[in-house]
């Protein structure tokens, strides 16, 4: 019951994301603190999760020593044991557990115990939980890591027992334990990309005299004037298009629920379309136009709870994403009715979309809520941005076109005529409101350098009945600065672009050094050498996996570790190789890292080194002292 409860807290504090090192430090915190809530109820904790259970599931004291199921695979105890995307035991597991949430989590869990009862010194579960309630309240973000985690913890003792502290330093020495060092490196604030080079300009719904929506364009470089030159040559649905990060290309649906295409500089050319009539609800495109995504209509006209993606990068067949609404434990509710709304982020990696639930409680009422969700292409999973709330809807999301962790979306609080318009960071979940328009949706989106967000605004001297508004922005693309200012009038589900060459962010591996030499080892002697993994890409990268291969591996041990982290532009961790030798002779292995990196998925460096001399079997304390280090070790 604790353990669930504490989600609640965490869903209101740093509502970490329950994917990979978020996800695992979501369910660590519910761990933790249960076990806190079973020591303040009974006197003691007996470090075990699910006492009460038939049979217990986990141990926060020693997790390594507890196998995982029937697998035949154990829990792990420091960050060289964490169990990364690419694993068999993940591979097993229904939605490979979200990236080991419920299994890499004791590390963290094993961390706490040993700073609240195991190392010398400890300072008892009181001022531990303190430090760790401190860091998930006030700290941590969204998108956390768990190097954030222990500079969280830092932070926190020293703001409640002061800097240098005898809590601060076991805190920090309770990381080491679990070989989350202070070595690795932050993700910075992400940089944003040069924004497309051409001048701002819109694609948008307008009506005609005959009172059919059309789609228009407004480009100052060819020659547009307000209220803007008619694209389409048909009339449209009233719904928002998506256009390519080049500003070339319009994907939209018309009137007869078809799925078309049309250049935004035509000429005399009309849009082409997928001659689907009747089968489209929405549809959204990439930036780079390599993924296209559709919600279909069933045979009543009504939109269905699946939305359909054409991989363009690939040859495999479209798939087919049932709409699921993800709750504590991973459990996926069938709540969701339909998508409206959705985008790709600009690195491809995630389908954002915004959906309608049907929430039924225990006494059978009934409530309808709108909320946003994230759908990871390459996993197919589920993970929850915004809402559902119970006294607002949410909708319209749209990305930065520079800032991958940009987005802005509508919120309509039922107690009021007036929608909010949201611009929130992802990777912290900051959020700061940007206007507020009366009475109607805004459908707002950013500018193609994401120091403005553009929306409608209610006009009643136009025939659509809007025009389209542009609010300036401070540079962290989420703080409103000035006043809004009309953009274009007569209006709406306008999408901002510029006309340029565009280029997607992504991930770049690099492993550094290229190699790695221990030269001559004495025989049961250890040496120690550092690895940097490092992302020199302009988008996010995933760490899948960090292991040693090759003839002579044996003789070499990993610590620390960088695997399930996910690194941003210019970041980078650390991971420790140690060689001892126990025989005489040359080593040879390779380390290798396993990544999202879209042209070298799997990298690697060789190791070497060579074992001389040979082994000290006397009793003596000096025959002894290497050998049991290594043991120790």
């Amino acid at each position: 019951m604790a353990h669930e409860y504490v989600h609640g807290v965490t869903a209101h504090t740093s509502n970490l994301i329950y994917q990979d090192q978020p996800g695992a430090l979501n369910e660590a915190l519910s761990d933790i603190f249960g076990e806190m809530v079973e020591a303040r109820t009974t006197g003691r904790t007996d470090w075990e999760m699910g006492t009460n259970l038939p049979a217990a599931i986990r141990s926060l004291r020693d997790p390594a020593s507890w196998q995982i199921g029937n697998s035949g695979y154990y829990y792990p105890s420091r960050m060289s044991e964490y169990y990364g995307r690419n694993h068999s035991l993940l591979q097993s597991l229904p939605d490979q557990d979200y990236g080991g949430v419920h299994i890499n989590m004791t590390i963290i869990t094993r961390c706490f115990y040993l700073l609240a009862e195991s190392l010398p010194g400890a300072i008892g579960i009181q001022e531990a939980a303190d430090i760790f309630f401190r860091a998930n309240q006030v700290h941590l973000v969204q998108n956390s890591q768990f190097i954030d985690m222990r500079l969280a913890a830092i932070v926190s003792a020293e703001e409640l027992f002061g800097p240098g502290s005898h809590q601060a330093r076991k805190v920090a020495e309770a990381f080491d334990a679990v070989e989350i060092f202070e070595s690795q490196v932050l993700p910075p604030d992400p940089s944003p990309e040069p924004p497309v080079s051409g001048e701002e300009s819109a694609v948008f719904i307008s009506e005609d005299s005959g009172g059919g929506y059309f789609l228009a364009r407004y480009e100052k470089a060819l020659g547009d004037e307000e209220p803007g030159t008619w694209l389409s040559c048909f009339d449209v649905a009233p719904a928002r298009p998506s256009v390519s990060g080049d500003g070339s290309e319009v994907f939209f649906v018309d009137s007869i629920n078809d799925a078309c295409f049309i250049d935004t500089d035509p000429g005399n050319a009309c849009e082409w379309c997928l001659e689907m009539p009747g089968e489209i609800y929405s549809v959204a495109m990439s930036f780079d136009r390599k993924l296209y995504g559709f919600v279909f209509l069933d045979a009543d006209g009504e939109p269905i709870d699946e939305i359909g993606v054409i991989d363009l990068r690939s040859d495999d067949e479209p798939r087919v994403f049932s709409l699921r609404a993800p709750s504590t434990e991973g459990v996926l509710l069938n709540t969701v009715l339909f998508a409206d709304s959705m985008f790709f982020t600009a690195d491809n990696r995630y389908l954002i979309y915004d959906a309608f639930n049907v929430i039924e409680f225990e006494d059978r009422t009934r409530l309808g809520v709108w909320s946003i969700y994230a759908i990871e292409l390459a996993t197919g999973q589920t993970i929850p941005l915004v809402g559902p709330f119970t006294n607002a809807h949410v909708g319209f999301p749209s990305p930065g076109k520079v800032s991958n962790n940009l987005i802005t979306f509508d919120l309509l609080p039922d107690n009021s005529n007036d929608t909010i318009v949201v611009a929130m960071d992802m990777v912290s979940g900051e959020n700061k409101i940007v206007a507020t328009v009366n009475d109607a949706w805004s459908i707002p989106g950013y500018s193609g350098d994401d120091r403005a967000i553009l929306y409608s605004r209610p006009d009643p001297l136009v025939p659509t009945g809007y025009s389209y508004a542009r609010q300036p922005l401070a540079a962290n693309g989420i703080d409103p600065v000035g006043d809004w200012a009309r953009f274009v009038r007569d209006g709406f589900f306008g999408v901002a672009y510029r006309r340029g060459d565009y280029a997607a962010p992504v991930g770049e591996i690099a492993v550094l050094p290229d190699g790695l030499d221990f030269g001559s080892v004495r025989v049961d002697e250890l040496d120690k050498k550092s690895v940097t993994i490092q992302n020199q890409g302009n988008g996010d990268l995933m760490v899948y996996d960090v292991f040693l291969t090759g003839a002579g591996q044996d003789a070499y041990r990993l610590s620390g570790g960088c695997t399930g982290q996910r690194l941003k532009a210019s970041a980078s961790c650390t991971v420790f190789v140690s060689f001892s030798p126990d025989e005489p002779g040359e080593k040879s292995a390779q380390l290798r890292v396993e990544s999202d990196d879209q042209t070298l998925s799997m990298a690697q460096i060789s190791v070497s080194g060579e074992g001389v001399g040979s082994r000290d079997s006397g009793g003596g304390s000096s025959g002894c002292f290497m050998g049991c280090l290594k043991n120790a070790y």
